[in-house]
């Protein structure tokens, strides 16, 4: 037996939903136009947020940690909202772009996971939640800019398998376990 049926959510559809795939549609100009006019490396700005159903569990103490060499490993970022959701579907779609297999040539494509990229005083947090969620996502202007900079001026940046492709993690490298991508 087999269920066809349509599900359908206030937050699936209307004005959110519109506004997130009108990211991904601009991504995809990005990535094409860029392909177009010769560019050779797109640096996209991402999300933690393209990651974020895991934040829960690592909170809880039931998942380690994020790495944004899932991809090799064969497993996938999970986002459980529609902004995180987008942020995903821009990462994969510049992996499309990246290998090469629809287009006439192989786009170099970065991207960078931005947390919490601002100051804030450790008065506005309250809890020991809110502080491991803001010192995990912390950005700094200095290594936002730094991230940014060794992205585009890095050589080369092709994976294991010759794809010209990553992704890092712009977080504190105190938050983020050895072995793993970061800036």
């Amino acid at each position: 037996m087999a269920l066809i049926g349509s599900l359908s959510r206030d937050r699936l559809t209307g004005p959110k939903w519109d506004s997130e795939y009108a990211n991904i549609a601009m991504a995809h100009n990005v990535y094409q136009v860029s392909l177009e006019e010769g560019v050779r490396r797109v640096v996209m700005a991402s999300s933690n947020h393209a990651a974020d159903f895991y934040e829960p569990l690592i909170h809880s103490g039931d998942f380690d940690h994020v790495r944004p060499d899932s991809y090799s490993s064969g497993a996938r970022p999970l986002a459980d909202n529609l902004y995180g959701w987008a942020k995903e579907s821009y990462e994969h779609l510049g992996f499309l772009y990246a290998v090469g297999k629809e287009t006439p040539r192989s786009l170099e494509v970065v991207q960078i996971r931005i947390g919490a990229p601002q100051e804030k005083t450790l008065d506005a947090v309250t809890t020991l939640q809110a502080m491991n969620r803001y010192l995990g996502a912390y950005l700094s202007a200095r290594d936002c800019a730094q991230i940014f900079i060794k992205s585009i001026e890095t050589d080369d940046i092709r994976d294991e398998h010759g794809v010209p492709f990553q992704v890092f993690c712009a977080f504190p490298p105190a938050c983020v376990p050895a072995g793993s991508s970061t800036v």
